[in-house]
């Protein structure tokens, strides 16, 4: 393999592997927003019984 196949390839994967990461990100932020939404229901659904009582 010649040195422009190895930069050409290295490039092309390296602008791979940062969309990847930014999708993973993404799913990451989505999974932290969803857990912050979870607890948040639990919390009123806690105050909800507390003053159903």
């Amino acid at each position: 393999m010649d040195s422009y196949t190895f930069r050409s390839n290295l490039k092309k994967y390296t602008e791979e592997a940062i969309k990847d990461l930014e999708e993973v990100k993404k799913i990451n932020d989505i999974e932290q927003q969803c857990n912050k939404v979870s607890f948040d229901v639990r919390k009123h659904k806690q105050k909800f019984e507390e003053l159903k009582q």
